[in-house]
């Protein structure tokens, strides 16, 4: 296969009256990866688009191998060895695991309708085990989790041949063992001399990965270079547009003499046993472990989701049984979970629907009828406190980038005025800037005395901003971090190693 030689010039795009991209120049070469950074709405995604043939330029050039190219389809582009990994995944969910890694060209492979399902699927379970996914090839979609959902969109792409990947936050779902195992595919891809474009707004993984970066901001490319040559505070001043001095403010707010909530001997089969802690006033509350740890679950009992085989949870001396959602809410027990599209917003629905649904009945007057007035100005005062960028507050929330969408559930869920705020992946999908203030956002509310239970699959978010981390391995909690002793190599270690104190 030749050497990959890519040349973008003077791309530009725009809907209607929105300038998305400003003239960007951009090269390519064989076996690099490039990492493209910056704030949601810089325009990359829609750059890669174009490059990927989903979108057509308005103007400007794509030149491959020093040819000319124009793509309509992405079947232009594939034709050229050009694929993209989105951030939603692009699956059959009613499909198995190995016909949607082969659905592209299974026919040629495999005959019609699938003729040969056991060599399709003793073809992908090689594919599978390469990846050191103890997945069956034969179940549905459906069936997986998130992350080994992503996991197949990786290997789907992989399974073709291809010239340059690109790749739109591939790690969102995935733990650090399965980030880990997907860097080395991207390495090995990259030794065989394909390109990898890679998206994301994890500052380490840029590092450990990227050869060179680009920078976008407003639609144009604000700074590119080698990204060794280059320092993390100066991607964030060139994607924010200013300096970031403390990128995590954390503050202790805790009150160790008072605690309101209270785990004892909490269990539920197969997937933790015997669990036990408090949460203080005031306190982030960390939660650790590898993927299957029990820690997600542990979240889902305490916010009404998911029923104990047996324990106790109590709030303030209080034994309590949450046995729906709504049970935890009128508690003060409030959620943000891992999926905002799926389970944080009504997507069809506006800013201001989303903010107010749990708490409509604060707003419902004599009769049943809405307070409107008093709703909106509710509303109004969370979208100015939070930031949340909109035209109008009456737009669907479809429509917000992905950091002002988990800005819309903080705001529903502090509505309600919780007393304990459980948090699964607070900053998944959200740019620097966002970021930022959600980190300012999680100082506030724990200044008001509210606590925090923080799940995060990015350890330097999770050890600057908790105060005390529980490290949990196969179900049990097996260490606990206070303080200067809460760093990424304890928690890695301990989740390995999983030594009980």
């Amino acid at each position: 296969m030749a050497n990959l030689d890519i040349t973008l010039r003077q791309i530009r795009k725009s809907f209607e009256d929105n300038i998305v991209l400003t003239g960007i120049d951009m090269s390519i070469r064989d076996g690099e990866v490039i990492a493209i950074a910056g704030e949601n709405g810089a325009g990359k995604s829609t750059l890669m688009k174009i490059l990927s043939g989903a979108l057509e330029a308005d103007s400007g050039e794509i030149r491959i191998d020093g040819v000319s190219v124009t793509f309509h389809t992405p079947q232009d582009a594939m034709s050229h060895g050009i694929r993209m990994i989105y951030q939603e995944m692009n699956l059959f969910r009613e499909l198995s695991v190995a016909e949607n890694l082969f659905i592209v060209d299974g026919i040629h492979r495999y005959g019609r309708l699938f003729a040969n399902k056991r060599k399709m699927i003793e073809d992908a379970q090689i594919h599978l085990n390469e990846m050191g996914l103890s997945i069956d090839p034969s179940v549905s979609v459906s069936s997986l989790s998130i992350a080994e959902q992503q996991m197949v969109e990786i290997i789907k792409s992989l399974v073709q041949e291809v010239r340059l990947l690109i790749m739109d936050e591939p790690t969102a779902a995935l733990n650090n063992e399965e980030r880990d195992r997907l860097f080395e595919q991207i390495r090995k891809l990259k030794s065989r001399g394909v390109s990898v474009i890679y998206i994301s707004h994890r500052m380490e993984e840029l590092y450990e990965l990227a050869d060179r970066i680009f920078i976008l901001r407003d639609g144009q490319v604000v700074l590119s270079g080698d990204i060794q040559n280059l320092t993390q505070e100066q991607l964030v001043t060139a994607m924010v547009g200013k300096q970031i001095n403390n990128f995590y403010p954390k503050e202790c707010h805790v009150n160790t003499d008072i605690s309101i909530l209270r785990l004892e001997g909490l269990t539920k089969a197969p997937w933790f046993n015997d669990v036990s802690f408090n949460l203080h006033r005031g306190e982030v509350l960390g939660l650790a472990g590898l993927m299957g740890c029990g820690k997600s679950e542990i979240l889902r009992c305490l916010s009404g989701n998911l029923e104990p085989d047996c324990g106790v949870i109590s709030m303030d001396g209080e034994q309590l049984h949450l046995k729906k959602p709504v049970d935890a809410i009128q508690k003060g027990i409030v959620f943000l979970t891992a999926d905002r599209k799926q389970e944080g917003l009504i997507m069809e629905q506006s800013i201001y629907h989303n903010l107010s649904i749990v708490s409509l009945r604060k707003f419902v007057a004599a009769g049943g009828f809405i307070k409107t007035t008093k709703e909106k100005k509710t509303a109004d005062g969370l979208i100015e406190r939070l930031h949340i960028r909109a035209k109008s507050p009456y737009i669907t929330v479809r429509h917000l980038s992905g950091g002002n969408q988990q800005k819309v559930v903080f705001g529903k869920w502090m509505m309600t005025h919780p007393r304990i705020f459980i948090m699964e992946e607070p900053t998944r999908g959200v740019d620097v800037g966002a970021k930022s203030e959600i980190y300012q956002l999680m100082n506030e509310l724990t200044a008001e005395g509210i606590s925090i239970i923080l799940v995060s699959s990015d350890l330097p978010e999770l050890v600057a901003m908790s105060d005390r981390v529980l490290v949990l391995r196969e179900g049990r909690i097996v260490r606990e971090l206070v303080g200067d002793s809460i760093t990424q190599h304890r928690i890695l270690h301990h989740s390995l190693r999983g030594e009980i104190d």
